[in-house]
């Protein structure tokens, strides 16, 4: 009697790890900026991750308006703030099950991703190239470079702001998430380093007409 109890409760116990196995979810994640990561998780990752998602969606909005303030005070910035560019992070579960068949998926996955980013690069590359004059070429390699220095600051000003309010970091995945400088304390900071440079060039002359 005892050991067909036993037997049912190891039975039982298999039976619930063997459930728990399929339900581990393979997920794509887009960050902010368009990028995309494939990540395996258990039932309590993936609802950790509903959650941080809900809550950066809920800021979203607030985020982009704050970062367009910020864009507009910082004069070194060109142009107007690209918001179309900017998305609040989501997710789609791709596959449930167990995860040696969910990594082979993943495995896949990846490689998609990396000859995605080759072939883009590659098309930039051709681009430069049907360009036979350098001075043009030189103005194009650059637009390029501008347009994705743009897209990072605008990202990273949403994201930098969004992180201060949740206390907490938001994942990037993508090559073009390229900020430059300290974007949120640009405007303030150039400001007060302007005022202290103008004061120290009067103290320093003041004291030159002291020695004379």
């Amino acid at each position: 009697m005892k050991k067909g109890i036993i037997l049912s409760v190891l039975a039982a116990a298999a039976t619930f790890a063997s459930a728990q196995m399929a339900t581990m979810k393979l997920v794509e994640i887009t960050d902010m900026s368009g990028g995309k990561a494939y990540e395996i998780m258990d039932n309590d990752a993936f609802k950790e991750l509903q959650t941080q998602i809900a809550e950066e969606q809920k800021l979203f909005a607030q985020g982009v308006n704050e970062a367009k303030k910020l864009w507009a005070e910082n004069k070194e910035v060109k142009g107007t703030f690209p918001a179309s560019i900017v998305k609040a992070r989501k997710f789609r579960i791709v596959q449930q099950g167990n995860e040696e068949m969910l990594n082979k998926r993943k495995e896949k996955l990846d490689e998609r991703l990396e000859d995605a980013k080759a072939k883009d690069a590659e098309k930039d590359e051709k681009k430069l190239k049907a360009i036979r004059n350098e001075e043009q070429r030189n103005k194009a390699m650059d637009a390029m470079e501008n347009d994705k220095k743009k897209k990072g600051l605008a990202v990273s000003l949403v994201s930098k702001w969004m992180a201060e309010k949740l206390g907490r970091t938001i994942p990037s995945y993508s090559q073009d998430f390229m900020a430059f400088g300290n974007p949120l304390a640009a405007p303030a900071e150039k400001k007060d380093a302007k005022d202290k440079d103008k004061k120290d060039a009067k103290d320093n002359k003041k004291a030159d007409k002291e020695k004379k």
